[in-house]
């Protein structure tokens, strides 16, 4: 569930989320529970590497752990790998 209130940072429009509340779902037969509705990484190749990093550590802090990304979002793997890094068994992309 999406909270009411959101805040501006870097010209995105960044939503609170209530991760602890979130519903969760089974990934088919691999038994993976990830929250419903996972990280969509396209916006963080429009920001820093700095700040995508502190962007991807607050979703995760906050109990996010499914995050979307693809090649052609230009920077978004490098910058999940270096939000990420050490931590590959705690995130599912």
């Amino acid at each position: 569930m999406m909270a009411s209130s959101g805040f501006i940072k870097n010209g995105l429009n960044i939503m609170k989320w209530s991760f602890e509340k979130m519903q969760k779902v089974t990934l088919g037969k691999t038994g993976i529970v990830v929250p419903k509705n996972g990280f969509g990484a396209l916006p963080i190749q429009r920001v820093s590497k700095e700040e995508a990093i502190k962007l991807l550590r607050k979703a995760f802090d906050n109990g996010m752990n499914y995050f979307d990304t693809a090649r052609f979002y230009t920077d978004s793997e490098e910058k999940l790998g270096a939000a990420f890094h050490g931590m590959r068994d705690r995130i599912i992309i």
